[in-house]
C-alpha cells in the first residue's frame, strides 16, 4: 500500500511539473505574417508602398496604433478599393 501511494504521488507531481512547461503557457511567436499579407514591413515601407491620401494627418502614428508588440513592423494587405488592412506581426505567422 505504501509503495502504491509513493508511485501515485510521483505521477501526480510529474504531471503538475509537465503542465508548467506546456505550449499554452508560451508567449506567441513574433515575426511572420499570414497568407496573403505582405511583410512584416516597417512603417516607412508601408507608407512607400501604400501612400496615404493627401492631407492624411499622421500615417506613422496611425500605423503605430496597430503595433501591439512594439517592433515597428506590421503585416499589410491591399484591398480592392485602395485601402489597406493592417495587422500586427505577433502570432499571425502560424495561420
Amino acid at each position: 500500500m505504501r509503495v502504491r501511494t509513493i508511485v501515485v504521488s510521483g505521477l501526480l507531481a510529474g504531471g503538475m511539473i509537465a503542465s508548467f512547461g506546456s505550449p499554452a503557457n508560451a508567449k506567441p511567436p513574433v515575426g511572420g505574417c499570414g497568407r496573403g499579407f505582405l511583410g512584416p514591413l516597417t512603417f516607412a515601407e508601408i507608407i512607400e508602398q501604400f501612400p496615404p491620401p493627401p492631407g492624411f494627418p499622421d500615417p506613422e502614428g496611425a500605423l503605430n496604433s496597430f503595433d501591439a508588440n512594439d517592433d515597428d513592423r506590421l503585416c499589410v494587405i491591399g484591398l480592392p478599393n485602395g485601402d489597406i488592412n493592417v495587422v500586427d506581426n505577433n502570432a499571425v505567422g502560424r495561420l
